[in-house]
């Protein structure tokens, strides 16, 4: 059985919906961890009815899938009313709160306060979208995380010069994971934000690797002495 992630992958939905469905995945999770028994032949339907709810509230009606489209990408393994009592059930979990304010209206926000370029706030995205299969994002409060992403944008592409290091635990570890050239990004979200409307920043992140990364390490010894 396909897991959340391959369903994502292989829906071709885009990330605006991604942001919102973890919020349904996330609330089965945080059933599960109530010890309510929860099949696991009903998680990839968990997984679709999710994509289904965050389409529709975040995508275009042209964009959202319609219902016998996913059954069709199910192989026919769920009925119709399966699917829409799953879409309840998720729903009635989240108590119906999904307006949820996300990393990303949190960089959006900093960045027209702040007057960050365009390039930075693409590199802020770009690395909270490379955060999102890790613990550490659940764990963090959006705004946090926001503010990280783009503290470590700014380093990456040298904003702010000489004068900028890391020193929040957060950013060393967002800096740590992505720009170590040991641990390549996904290749789907590479290709993604290897075009000019993103400001080429995958491109940039992987170019900036070799001559940041002895400037981290430098620090991380400064710190521990």
């Amino acid at each position: 059985m396909q897991s959340f992630s391959d369903i994502a992958k292989g829906s071709g939905e885009r990330v605006s919906s991604l942001r919102f469905a973890g919020l349904g995945h996330d609330g089965l999770n945080s059933q599960n961890s109530q010890q309510v028994e929860f099949y696991e032949q009903y998680y990839k339907l968990a997984g679709l009815s999710s994509l289904l709810i965050s389409s529709k509230l975040a995508d275009p009606p042209d964009h959202t899938p319609h219902m016998q489209d996913l059954l069709k990408f199910c192989q026919s393994d769920y009925e119709r009313s399966m699917l829409i009592r799953m879409e309840r059930h998720i729903l009635k979990i989240l108590e119906w709160s999904m307006r949820r304010a996300t990393v990303y209206d949190f960089v959006q926000l900093m960045t027209a306060m702040e007057g960050h370029d365009e390039a930075v706030q693409h590199m802020a995205t770009y690395l909270g979208v490379l955060s999102l299969p890790y613990r550490t994002f659940v764990e963090t409060k959006p705004s946090v995380m926001a503010r990280s992403c783009l503290t470590v944008a700014g380093f990456v592409l040298n904003r702010a010069g000489e004068h900028l290091v890391l020193c929040d635990p957060l950013d060393c570890w967002i800096f740590s994971i992505f720009c170590n050239a040991s641990k390549p990004a996904n290749e789907a979200v590479f290709q993604k934000y290897t075009v000019a409307r993103f400001s080429d920043v995958s491109q940039k992140l992987e170019a900036s690797r070799d001559q940041q990364c002895p400037l981290l390490q430098s620090q991380k010894k400064l710190e521990e002495n």
